[in-house]
């Protein structure tokens, strides 16, 4: 689509303008967690998980969103006896597509 934006008797400028499409997808990124739990009953058997999140734009942000990861895994498993837990922001190769 173009556009005439000023017209001289000399020159005539054309401004390019993108066509947008109302129904148009964009790709939404993921942060992806790794949350590992060692129960105290069988530390050597830890238990694995991954989270998915809508990835942010800013280093405080993600800073926050790590947080609350961590607050969420540990609000998750306060009723267990663990021995400790782990939470570490992994890439979307490193995560199982089951």
């Amino acid at each position: 689509m173009s556009t005439i934006v000023a017209q001289h008797p000399i020159t005539v400028y054309i401004k390019r303008v993108k066509a947008r499409h109302p129904m148009t997808v964009t790709a939404v990124k993921h942060s992806h967690y790794k949350i590992v739990v060692k129960p105290l009953a069988s530390p050597q058997h830890p238990i694995t998980y991954f989270r998915k999140c809508g990835k942010c734009t800013t280093h405080s942000g993600m800073e926050r969103q790590f947080e609350r990861m961590v607050q969420e895994a540990c609000d998750a498993w306060r009723a267990y006896e663990i021995k400790s837990f782990t939470v570490s922001r992994v890439p979307a190769d490193e995560v199982p597509t089951n």
